[in-house]
């Protein structure tokens, strides 16, 4: 019997596929072996010398150092690195063999995307490192494959190395989009979601209610999914023996529209917010509304029954009517307090747009012990720390105390501070150090972009969309900086480009001109890849075999847009789609013309931050739609409308101001598109993570140390 291998080229799975092999009997006649990445020299020596080379029918490297999670967010599954990296230096001595396995895996999933970017970074040592061993890799790739990162305005392709610390609050806020909500609340092991009985939901791209969804607040979904439920009953009504249970289904959608209805009964705008956000009030029909909502639930089961041809599309909506639910009674009973309180913090004023008065009043009002989790009570005291600059050490135990939190977690503050580059505990005889922070300045004296998204700056306060709900004010710092950096004002001394190698985009004329300087576009504009169609780039040269076959690359979970270069390989250049996959959305895309902005975090990235990775994606895709469909040639940016959570802030300070005729709820994204060409963001880090998870995080690197 033969066997196929995927591994990690690592000495531990090595030495276990050898000994397969210099077993007597051995376990199999012949091996396909697929490594994940590039295979070091020891490991190569390590094959070579067992005389196991014989029994490999292929032996090859896919180049898939990564994990697809959604269609533009990956993962690297390296989580210690991901938490040693701001160690101390001397405190991780093999820092440098991880930095470049790191490397390797993250220039796999350019030669994927068949990209060759310039590599910007966030100024910082270990980014630096980084970087440039990232662009070690990727000059080999190229030395491989002559064609990498081919193709029209690849080119101006980045990707920006950015280390946890760039912005620590997001990941300790709660987030009231669907996704970044119930992963919060629910521990969800991989992509299953656990509810009834027994049952089971996968929160992945393939369903295309949940992909819709997703990324929408909460208050916007208990508004479109009894629509939605209401007018998927009624379309299947004529296949139903009997009606009535279309009727059941239907008036059981109620159930959430009660709950929408209890949110908008208590909508006032104030200073250009609107302070109804999933502000749900204590509902006096509570018990009443679950009855309603079980007996819909029943209703819908009975219709999968009748009609098993739809059973996904129904298991679809009875899982996110229970998703749904759930989250509207933890807004109800606690969340909706909190999240108060830490909008008021990270904002520095009130949904009203008063100063706020007394933070530590507000702070110590809603720490209720009884009535919420250990973890949940030390992120809203890392919240306070953050954003009133830094605390003493005194002031922080009292806290603590009061919170009913072991001193210990003081630990956890300093190697927040160690994340940051900047300490964040003060006392006045010095009693407390720690070497995460030792020798690291106070926030208030450490360098502008440390500081940047700090409250007390008041750098943000005009990024409030008019439109943004009270207690989803705070939009990702990630948002920012994908902006600046499309539009080429990233600041580049605090994200530099790698020396050496990488030059301003500006420089090599990447962006259009003003629209006052442009005459009708040339020829060759007109004829640039339209952003509604999407056409591959070059395929790069086959990797050499020893021998056997081209096999299968199973094993690895995979997204539909990050692998679909392993796909065309496999299907020699077509891509497939079940029937089961086109009805849940599509799962296969062409390669995307036009430039690219990866995104890395050493770190990792969360869940609301993926959302600003489509969002601004789609800002750029509208740019280049209404820039192609001007006559008259390309503009440097675009009118775009507000789209509720998912779409960008309307007070903006680009620079770019907006015409009379334009109602005053629409944002210019400068250089989102111009001729022939659009952005597209990928992101990735080191682990998607959930803020108990990045709690988790902080314990390890305080265990380590």
């Amino acid at each position: 019997m033969e066997a196929i291998y995927l591994l990690e080229p690592c000495k531990d799975s090595v030495s276990r596929l050898l000994r397969d092999f210099t077993n007597n009997p051995k376990n199999y006649t012949a091996a396909y072996v697929y490594f994940t990445i590039a295979c070091s020299d020891e490991i190569l020596k390590q094959i070579s010398v067992s005389g196991c080379v014989r029994y490999f029918k292929a032996l090859t490297i896919l180049n898939i150092g990564f994990l697809p999670i959604e269609s533009h967010i990956f993962s690297i599954n390296c989580h210690e690195t991901a938490w040693l990296y701001t160690c101390p230096v001397d405190r991780v001595p093999d820092m440098n063999n991880r930095l470049e396995s790191l490397a390797e895996q993250i220039a796999t999933l350019c030669v994927t995307l068949n990209e060759y970017p310039k590599i910007r970074y966030r100024k910082r040592s270990s980014n630096l490192e980084l970087a440039q061993f990232i662009q070690l890799k990727l000059t080999k790739h190229k030395g491989d494959n002559p064609q990498l990162g081919q193709g029209l305005h690849k080119d101006r392709s980045i990707l920006l190395l950015l280390d946890r610390g760039f912005d620590p609050l997001t990941p300790l806020l709660h987030d009231l989009t669907l996704q970044s909500l119930t992963r919060d609340l629910k521990e969800i092991n991989g992509n299953s979601y656990k509810y009834g009985k027994g049952q089971e939901y996968e929160l992945t791209d393939k369903d295309k209610l949940w992909k819709e969804l997703r990324n929408e607040h909460i208050a916007d979904v208990s508004k479109s999914l009894p629509t939605r439920l209401r007018a998927f009953a009624e379309s299947k009504r004529h296949f139903l023996a009997s009606t009535k249970k279309a009727d059941e289904i239907a008036s059981g959608a109620s159930s959430l529209r009660g709950s929408q209805e209890s949110i908008n009964s208590v909508g006032t705008t104030s200073s250009g917010v609107v302070n109804y956000g999933a502000d749900v009030p204590p509902d006096a029909n509570s018990n009443a509304s679950r009855l309603s909502s079980a007996a819909h639930l029943r209703a819908l089961q009975a219709m999968v029954h009748e009609m098993p041809q739809y059973q996904k599309e129904a298991a679809s909506y009875n899982a996110l009517v229970s998703i749904t639910d759930y989250c509207l009674s933890a807004c109800r009973e606690n969340i909706n307090n909190i999240c108060t309180v830490e909008q008021d913090l990270v904002m520095g004023q009130t949904a009203h747009g008063d100063t706020l008065p007394d933070p530590m009043m507000s702070l110590v009002n809603v720490l209720k012990p009884d009535s919420m989790t250990e973890v949940d009570r030390f992120r809203l005291i890392l919240i306070y720390v953050i954003t009133q600059g830094g605390i003493l050490e005194a002031n922080l135990e009292k806290l603590l105390d009061y919170a009913r939190l072991s001193l210990t977690y003081k630990s956890l503050v300093a190697a927040m501070s160690s994340i940051m580059g900047a300490r964040l505990i003060s006392s006045v005889d010095g009693s407390f150090d720690s070497p995460l922070f030792r020798g690291l300045p106070s926030l208030a004296s450490a360098p502008s972009f440390i500081q940047y998204y700090l409250p007390i700056k008041g750098k943000r306060l005009r990024d409030v969309d008019e439109n943004s709900y009270a207690l989803s004010r705070w939009v990702p710092y990630l948002d920012d900086l994908l902006e600046k950096c499309i539009s080429d004002s990233l600041d580049s001394q605090c994200f530099p480009y790698l020396p050496g190698v990488q030059g301003s985009l500006s420089k090599v004329g990447s962006f259009p001109k003003p629209t006052d300087q442009l005459a009708v576009p040339n020829s060759s504009d007109l004829r640039g890849p339209s952003a509604r169609f999407r056409a591959p780039s070059p395929q790069p040269p086959s990797t050499t075999r020893t021998g056997g076959s081209e096999g299968p690359a199973g094993g690895i979970p995979t997204s539909p847009d990050l692998s679909n270069r392993q796909k065309q390989r496999s299907d020699s250049g077509r891509s497939t789609v079940s029937a089961d996959d086109s009805i849940f959305g599509e799962t296969s895309m062409s390669d995307h013309c036009g430039p690219r902005l990866i995104v890395f975090v050493v770190g990792g990235i969360t869940w609301p931050e993926t959302r600003v990775c489509y969002s601004v994606t789609q800002r750029c895709m509208e740019a280049r739609l209404a820039a192609s469909d001007k006559s008259s040639g390309p503009t440097t940016g675009v009118h775009v409308k507000n789209r509720g959570h998912l779409g960008r802030h309307s007070h903006k300070s680009s620079g770019l101001s907006l015409p009379p005729s334009q109602p005053s709820n629409q944002h210019v994204l400068k250089n989102g598109g111009g001729a022939g060409w659009n952005w597209e963001v990928i992101l990735g880090g080191t682990g998607v993570l959930t803020p108990k998870q990045f709690v988790a995080n902080l314990q390890n690197l305080v265990e380590y140390s």
